[in-house]
């Protein structure tokens, strides 16, 4: 295993390399060797997240190897980078510390005392006149100054909004959504596939995720759809088709609705024909 530029991705690389070495056993086999579920084992291999310390001990344990050197990379994988703090040493001139507000480098004063200060003028009396003026000044500032900060918070919650150009069709890996992503539904489907339907609260957004362990991507094709409950033909539903590919995952559908279900679908090909990756899977 190597430590450069490690990733979860990487590691799961890793752990993929390492179910090969053990004889590609399957994923229902596994789950049960290492006792967790299908849809954790999925998740391991997958690269989407980093698996939690259980996860890891019991999976390399079931795939014959020492859990030892993979829980301390996964360590190294969740620790923050360490922060190097500098001391700062105050600044020193030639005679010694300069003090604030002194006139030389020691402290002492060589400039001459001032001498004594003539008396301030009187202000002028306030008249009837001028009160109203400085009055009527004072409330036009106010006013002005008042449009003029809400006008500028309003500028910049338009700019600084990251949810505001989010709409169906975009990628989700290039917008906040994935900030906050949950897998909502996971399924472990036939000829070990596994189908996922993905939820932003923050962007109120679903997209679909299938992924094959099949080792068979070259030369085939993995489809994925997401669309509204009530409608398998909605605009709304977002739909992906690639080749060569080990998964993919389909564009955000926007439910602005709370309540609102939504479904997908998935197939892939494999020896020539098209295999349907099981029943709809709805959140």
């Amino acid at each position: 295993m190597s430590d450069i530029r490690d990733s979860p991705a990487r590691f799961a690389s890793d752990l993929q390399s390492l179910r090969e070495e053990a004889g590609r056993p399957t994923i229902m086999r596994l789950a049960e060797t290492a006792g967790i579920s299908k849809s954790v084992v999925g998740d391991a291999l997958g690269g989407q997240r980093l698996p939690t310390a259980k996860t890891v001990e019991r999976l390399v344990t079931a795939l014959g190897a020492d859990p030892a050197p993979w829980l301390e990379r996964r360590s190294e994988l969740v620790l923050p980078p360490s922060v190097q703090v500098v001391p700062v040493a105050p600044e020193q001139t030639a005679g010694g510390p300069t003090l604030v507000g002194s006139g030389t480098t020691d402290g002492s004063a060589d400039a001459p005392s001032p001498g004594p200060e003539a008396p301030a003028p009187l202000p002028p009396p306030i008249t009837k006149r001028r009160l109203l003026t400085t009055a009527a000044a004072a409330a036009l500032v106010s006013a002005a100054v008042t449009s003029g900060i809400w006008f500028g918070v309003g500028q910049l919650q338009t700019a600084d909004d990251p949810y505001a150009g989010i709409s169906d069709g975009l990628d989700p890996m290039q917008t906040v959504c994935r900030d906050d992503a949950v897998v909502a539904a996971s399924e472990m489907r036939t000829r070990e596939t596994q189908v996922q339907l993905m939820y932003s609260t923050s962007c109120k957004a679903v997209w679909g995720r299938v992924t094959r362990y099949d080792g068979a991507a070259a030369g085939n094709e993995l489809t994925m759809s997401v669309y509204p409950a009530v409608d398998r033909d909605s605009e709304r539903g977002q739909s992906v088709s690639a080749y060569d590919v080990q998964s993919v995952y389909t564009t955000l559908g926007i439910s602005p609705q709370t309540s609102e279900r939504w479904c997908g679908l998935a197939t892939m090909t494999a020896d020539g024909q098209t295999i349907d990756l099981g029943s709809e899977l709805c959140i």
